[in-house]
């Protein structure tokens, strides 16, 4: 049942995507303390939180007794684009057109290793 419903979620959330109901990065960039932008990736960070504590792989690892902020969101949208530009040679173009909230992660990842 827990695997059906974590299913269920990352295919609403992959529709989501593909509808573009997600922030571009080009939006948040011209903006990034928008007030909507930081509820909206703080939100989405809880919810990819909750997500790990219900399914079976870890994504990213921050220490137990660590309370995400919205400084460490911001790092971590600046560390996925670093990493989209160095490691994966995505052009300018194409980080503006994907979602934030994918970035962020990327940047979760490298900030808080599983390992």
């Amino acid at each position: 049942m827990k695997k059906t419903i974590i299913y269920i979620f990352l295919f609403l959330f992959c529709c989501n995507i593909s509808y573009s109901k997600s922030l571009l990065y080009n939006k948040y960039k011209n903006d990034p303390n928008n007030e909507d932008y930081v509820e909206h990736i703080k939100s989405v960070e809880s919810g990819m939180s909750w997500m790990q504590i219900h399914s079976d792989k870890d994504v990213y690892c921050p220490p137990s007794k660590f309370k995400m902020n919205k400084d460490t969101l911001i790092d971590s949208i600046k560390l996925g684009v670093d990493h989209l530009k160095k490691d994966l040679n995505f052009s300018n173009k194409e980080i503006d057109d994907f979602p934030v909230e994918l970035i962020m992660l990327s940047g979760l990842k490298i900030l808080f290793p599983c390992n």
